[in-house]
């Protein structure tokens, strides 16, 4: 992978993580609300939106579902 993809990669981490800490304020869930509805922790939810961690795609999947977003839109 050249330098370019792996930056582009990156960002996309990082971004999607503060797009899903959008739609979850913008809808005025808190992240313990979120986690329960996920059944994951408050922390994970939290490092997610940080881009500490990425979260697996099923994961991600349930969030979106969660959210009544679809997956695509944490990434765009």
């Amino acid at each position: 992978m050249d330098n370019k993809a792996t930056t582009e990669a990156l960002y996309d981490i990082t971004m999607y993580g503060l797009r899903l800490h959008h739609f979850r304020t913008q809808q005025k869930i808190t992240v313990e609300k979120l986690a329960e509805m996920v059944d994951v922790s408050p922390r994970f939810i939290t490092q997610i939106e940080s881009g500490e961690r990425k979260g697996s795609v099923p994961t991600l999947i349930n969030i979106a579902n969660a959210l009544n977003v679809s997956l695509g839109s944490l990434f765009q």
